[in-house]
């Protein structure tokens, strides 16, 4: 499911790709990885406080996730800050 939410990701097909990460995520709601895929694809999608919270639930179900380390980092940063780099 999850290669299927990279493939629509891919596509730019943003809600899709939710769905599939969602029922990846509802199937294996242990697993950190699909917390990240699905907050991955939120973020293409704009929804950034959503994807926030979930990258937050994938850290507390693996604190060492670099991906999700690096994502939610990456929101926390203000807009101000990103541009000027």
């Amino acid at each position: 499911m999850n290669d299927l939410g990279y493939a629509l990701l891919g596509e730019e097909k943003n809600a899709a790709a939710i769905a599939a990460f969602e029922l990846n995520v509802g199937a294996f709601p242990g697993s950190a990885n699909g917390l990240d895929s699905l907050a991955e694809a939120l973020i293409a999608d704009n929804q950034l406080k959503r994807a926030k919270a979930i990258l937050k639930q994938a850290m507390l179900l693996d604190p060492n996730l670099e991906s999700a380390k690096k994502q939610l980092a990456s929101l926390e940063t203000p807009v101000s800050t990103k541009n000027s780099l």
